[in-house]
């Protein structure tokens, strides 16, 4: 599905209306759900793809496995501090909102890059 078609643009309008009011993080199986009942979402893990749109889309915010919120929507407060996980402010602290972040392991050999464990245990690895 290309990036501009009207399918794309018609998830991303139904997931914005489903969000819209919401101070706590939807998580993404429900927003599937929801609006897959609607407009069938394409791709070989159509849960994935819409994921995906959501992050490629400057109208939502991640919030790791808790869900999505609409990116101008403010958390309410749980008591435990600020629950601000924009992707603005996890990039300045030197985090992501998703892939894989490469962390250089040994400074005598800045070309090396140490690439963590995935989740299904295999043992990090240098590459470079």
């Amino acid at each position: 599905m290309p990036r501009g078609s009207p399918e794309r643009a018609a998830i991303l309008a139904k997931a914005k209306a489903l969000l819209a009011g919401r101070t706590e993080p939807t998580p993404t199986i429900d927003i599937f759900e929801e609006i897959n009942q609607e407009i069938e979402i394409p791709g070989a893990v159509p849960k994935n793809n819409l994921s995906a749109m959501l992050s490629n889309s400057k109208d939502f915010t991640s919030h790791g496995r808790s869900g999505w919120t609409l990116s101008e929507t403010k958390l309410a407060s749980n008591g435990e501090g600020d629950a601000d996980t924009s992707k603005a402010n996890l990039s300045n602290a030197g985090l992501t909102t998703g892939g894989t972040q490469h962390v250089a392991r040994n400074s005598e050999r800045p070309a090396s890059l140490y690439v963590p464990s995935s989740r299904n245990g295999e043992v990090g690895h240098e590459v470079g």
